[in-house]
């Protein structure tokens, strides 16, 4: 889905513009470094809980990733 590629890279703009390593964001959401990178390179969907945590550990509300 189309919606769902954008949020994922959404994710990962969001990551790369504040300056945070993969390994950084998957300390700070408490996930594996692999799971990172397969949500960012659109290989595994996120659940909704994991999109608070995510975005949680960037410091952004999580209605940034599903704006326009």
């Amino acid at each position: 889905d189309q919606r769902v590629e954008q949020v994922l890279e959404k994710i990962r703009y969001t990551r790369v513009s504040k300056g945070i390593s993969i390994l950084e964001l998957s300390v700070r959401a408490d996930i594996s470094r692999s799971q990172v990178y397969y949500l960012e390179s659109k290989r595994k969907i996120p659940s909704l809980s994991l999109l608070f945590r995510i975005a949680d550990a960037l410091e952004v509300d999580i209605n940034t990733f599903f704006a326009e």
